[in-house]
Order: structure tokens, then C-alpha cells, then sequence
């Protein structure tokens, strides 16, 4: 069991990383950065982490965890998906988890690019997501052979788009939501006009 002192070095060097990956990515941070940034000796690392993949992997897990519990706690375990404001509430958290988790989405994904074992972990939160986003389209427009597909395109698209958007604007977080919750109702809202 881990000592408070314990838990606040952990903390800290994971907090650094997290910084580190944002500034200057993945592959370019190493041990020596993160605990120079962290202002704790070299050595300290290696009592929380066997190198730098297993912090990026206790990163990875805080995030998916996160990522769960920020959805059903901002949602609610009994969420509709019929309305233009219950598709905004979605992307609005989704967008809002992104912001919180914008260098675990960072470094995983580009540690996915080397790393059959973080591919995996970016496939499987992508599948989460598809998953839950298929089961609401499918809510909204009824059972149709594209739903998987369908589904694929949005997660794709609140990936992409959150990533860019808050690299390089994430005060914008109103408007961006407001042009994802239209992108994504004008891809999926039942077709009335036929």
C-alpha cells in the first residue's frame, strides 16, 4: 500500500509526463525529461514505473477509467439519444473528457504507431466507443445495415476533430460542439423527407 507521500511522487511524475507529451509527443520524451519536470531525482522513476511504456500504460488505464465514469457520471446511466440536445450532451462529453485527457489521447495514439501492444489499447477504446455510438444511431434511426459504419465515422470524427481543435483552440469548446452535434444529427437523424 502506498504512502501518501507515495502517491503524491507518482502523481507528480505522471503529471509531468502528461505535460511533456503534449509539448514535445510521445517518442521524444524520455525518463530523464519527465523526472527533471516532475523536479525529483532520476532514480525515483524506477520505484512507480519499470520504464517509460509502463507509465504510458498507467496512463492509458486512468484515462479508460476516466473516460467510463466521466460519461455515465455527466450522462447518467439511463441517457436517451432522440433529440438534437441529447446527441450534444454526448459529444459534450466527449469533448469535455478530451480536454482533460488530451495527453493520454496523445501519447497512446502515437505510441499505437510502434506498439502492437498500444494499438490494441487505441482499438479498444475506439471499439467502446463505436459500440455505444452504434447502439444510440440505432435508437434514433432504427436497426440499418450501415450502423456499425455509421458509427466508425463519428468516433473518427469527435477523435480527429477534438484532437485539433484543442491543440489549437480549445477555448472554442461551445462552437465546436455546436458544429459536431449538427455534423453528426444531419449523419444519422431519421431521413422525414421521404
Amino acid at each position: 500500500m502506498q504512502t501518501a507521500k507515495s502517491q503524491r511522487t507518482e502523481a507528480e511524475l505522471k503529471a509531468a509526463a502528461r505535460r511533456l507529451i503534449l509539448r514535445q509527443g510521445y517518442a521524444q520524451t524520455k525518463i530523464t525529461d519527465i523526472t527533471k519536470e516532475a523536479g525529483k531525482a532520476a532514480g525515483s522513476f524506477y520505484r512507480y514505473f519499470t520504464d517509460k511504456d509502463d507509465l504510458m500504460r498507467s496512463l492509458a488505464e486512468d484515462f479508460l477509467a476516466s473516460h467510463r465514469d466521466h460519461a455515465h457520471g455527466t450522462l447518467g446511466p439511463d441517457h436517451r439519444f432522440a433529440t438534437r440536445d441529447d446527441v450534444r450532451a454526448h459529444v459534450e462529453a466527449y469533448w469535455e473528457n478530451s480536454r482533460l485527457h488530451l495527453a493520454e489521447m496523445t501519447g497512446i495514439f502515437q505510441a499505437a504507431q510502434a506498439d502492437e501492444e498500444f494499438a490494441r489499447t487505441w482499438e479498444n477504446l475506439r471499439s467502446h466507443h463505436v459500440a455505444m455510438w452504434a447502439d444510440h444511431i440505432e435508437q434514433m434511426r432504427g436497426p440499418r445495415e450501415d450502423t456499425t459504419m455509421t458509427a466508425q465515422a463519428v468516433v473518427c470524427m469527435l477523435e480527429s476533430f477534438c484532437y485539433a481543435q484543442l491543440r489549437t483552440s480549445p477555448d472554442n469548446g461551445p462552437m465546436a460542439v455546436d458544429v459536431l452535434t449538427d455534423l453528426i444529427m444531419h449523419g444519422i437523424a431519421p431521413d422525414t423527407t421521404s
